[in-house]
């Protein structure tokens, strides 16, 4: 049993994840980005910006292929599985920091059941792949690194640019992986190697402008063709200035709220705990050195995105902050283990007993984690967004054309796109300020529908209440 133990203790918590993620799942599709993946996932559309090439023909091959519940389902079991594997290398990679079987187990199961990660792996969301390649860009580099594993630098590259194909975010990689590059003692024309070889997975961003060529996009409104729109896309620049890396004078007063959030989030005890962990971490290891500027960039990113729930974006800080936590608590107990074998003078102080002592601190805050969140995350009795989008298409006339916003927009995309229902429907999707003037287009050629009442500028047109959706009609 022992060696099983120490050769594949990280099956542990996976399995362990796999049960608590599969019972909490979304069964079904669900609003905003999420629907919209559901959708472009199996009818490999284009995305909003930044694309997720890579993720989104994850989702292609996955919800393709898997004889699983219906399309959405297996768009949201991606999420989970993503995160469940890359919780085994999270193991690992603490195991390879700590040599420490007992944290190794109950270190990712405490980030697991953290919030932020949780509820991003109930449902269809690129972040929990970009969660799993930096949880395996770091496995990868701490073998190099630690382990003296200098082989798989070619690997470490080809990951670090396929990470770059589904998250702009792990361009905060890039730091990291130079300060790899800088801290290993290997001949430089393999550091070249290794740097050119990044730019290969690149090439996946070209499935972009050849699906925009022979599909077109329903998410956004430019030319993809178009070199200049291209990069706009692929950079995100359309989220700008919410999302940026500019300093501005709201910065102290974000990054204030970001870690009062993160504090919020981990409990005061566990976040200065993780904090000290890291300052720590970082003057003993290289690779926490290396690490550095990743969980800087991220927090410092995520203090200036303002566009929307910011959460996910928290998974790869989080991440890091555990590892630094697993790291402590590992210097802790040695030190402790040496007081005990002192104070108690011949009698044999075991590994075992050690890993008890480690299980008794770990396992009250699985247990909290999992009584304080179960009841908001669990999601496995969710349909609310399949009842009001059938709902709102069955009270529509033939075809009608209805207006929506983003969110409330892709639940209707997932019944037309995947399901085929109201093929006959257009739905068209834009901010509500645009809504009265785009539909006077319409009038007297179709029926014309708001998902909400708005307040109407021209005295003429009147909405009517149809079954919870509003018709415009002139008066």
């Amino acid at each position: 049993m022992g060696k099983f133990l120490k050769k594949h203790f990280s099956i542990i918590p996976a399995i362990y994840l796999a049960i608590i993620y599969l019972k909490t799942l979304l069964p079904d599709v669900d609003f905003w980005d999420t629907g919209e993946f559901q959708t472009i996932g199996y009818t490999f559309d284009i995305s909003h910006p930044t694309g997720y090439p890579l993720y989104i023909i994850l989702l292609k091959i996955f919800t393709s292929f898997l004889p699983i519940g219906n399309i959405a389902y297996r768009a949201n079991l991606l999420s989970a599985l993503l995160s469940i594997f890359a919780l085994y290398f999270v193991s690992k990679t603490i195991f390879i920091i700590t040599k420490n079987i007992a944290l190794s187990l109950f270190v990712p199961i405490i980030l697991s059941t953290n919030p932020f990660l949780w509820s991003t792996s109930t449902r269809a969301d690129p972040h929990t792949l970009h969660f799993f390649l930096v949880s395996l860009f770091i496995y990868i580099q701490s073998l190099i690194i630690i382990k003296k594993k200098y082989k798989l630098l070619y690997l470490l590259s080809l990951i670090f640019g396929l990470s770059l194909t589904n998250h702009l975010l792990s361009i905060f990689i890039l730091p990291t992986f130079i300060l790899t590059l800088l801290l290993i003692k290997i001949p430089l024309k393999k550091k070249v190697i290794a740097n050119a070889l990044v730019f290969i997975p690149l090439l996946i961003y070209l499935v972009i402008p050849i699906i925009y060529h022979f599909k077109g996009a329903y998410t956004i409104d430019y030319n993809l063709e178009n070199p200049h729109n291209f990069i706009r896309y692929i950079f995100g620049q359309d989220f700008s200035p919410q999302a940026s890396l500019k300093i501005n004078k709201h910065l102290l007063v974000n990054l204030d709220n970001e870690v009062r959030l993160l504090e919020k989030n981990l409990g005061r005890f566990l976040f200065l705990a993780s904090i000290f962990g890291l300052i720590v971490f970082v003057i003993k290891e290289k690779l926490a050195l290396a690490l550095l500027p990743l969980f800087l960039l991220n927090l410092f990113f995520s203090a200036n995105y303002q566009n929307a729930v910011i959460e996910r974006y928290f998974l790869t800080d989080l991440l890091l902050l555990f590892l630094s936590t697993a790291y402590l608590l590992n210097i802790f107990l040695r030190n402790l283990e040496l007081i005990i074998r002192n104070k108690i003078g011949k009698f044999k102080f075991t590994n075992l007993g050690l890993n008890f002592l480690i299980a008794l601190l770990l396992i009250a805050p699985i247990r909290n984690n999992i009584l304080k969140n179960y009841k908001n995350i669990n999601q496995s009795k969710n349909y609310h967004a399949r009842n009001w989008a059938t709902s709102t298409l069955n009270s529509l006339e033939p075809n009608a054309v209805i207006f929506s916003w983003w969110s409330y927009s892709t639940p209707l995309w997932y019944l037309q796109k995947v399901e085929k229902t109201r093929p006959d429907v257009l739905v068209i999707n834009d901010g509500q300020n645009n809504w009265e003037e785009k539909a006077k287009y319409y009038l007297g050629k179709r029926p014309v529908y708001f998902i909400e009442k708005i307040d109407l500028t021209d005295k003429n047109l009147t909405l009517t209440n149809k079954r919870g959706v509003f018709k415009l009609e002139k008066n």
